[in-house]
């Protein structure tokens, strides 16, 4: 969808997903933003995807999420939902940011804007949008070969 997702409504979710192909190597990363209503049906989605032509897996899991974080048009309460471990652990567990520190820096800033909350999901288990997400990061990966 080319729309932003508005978080004019009930909740907002952005899932996330990043890939690569060889470590370093092309990746990609998709984000799925969700805007529910008070009656818990989705009424707003958009897909976000990219790629980088020598990048590393956590590079992509890292990016996903900044860049679905500046699809949003006002600062709003959200869910972000990832199967990264190390993205999750470093916000969440304070994990000591030893790479990426660019990346970092910017989903502080990104993050700042928003009252976030995280939640890890395992991926690959089977769950709606991290399958989506998995499958638009994976494509993205051809485009930047």
């Amino acid at each position: 969808m080319s729309t932003a997702v508005s978080p004019s409504s009930d909740a907002v979710e952005i899932w996330t997903d990043g890939a690569c192909s060889g470590n370093p190597g092309p990746g990609g990363y998709a984000a799925i933003l969700l805007a529910y209503g008070k009656d818990g049906r989705v009424l707003k989605e958009r897909q976000i995807a990219g790629c980088a032509r020598d990048t590393t897996n956590n590079r992509m899991e890292i990016t996903a999420v900044i860049e679905g974080l500046k699809a949003l048009t006002r600062p709003s309460k959200l869910t972000v939902v990832t199967d990264s471990r190390y993205v999750m652990n470093t916000i969440t567990k304070g994990w000591k940011r030893k790479k990426n520190h660019d990346l970092w820096d910017q989903l502080d800033a990104m993050s700042a804007r928003h009252q976030v909350s995280w939640e890890y999901v395992k991926g690959h288990a089977g769950h709606e949008y991290n399958e989506r997400c998995d499958k638009l990061a994976v494509a993205q990966i051809n485009n930047c070969r």
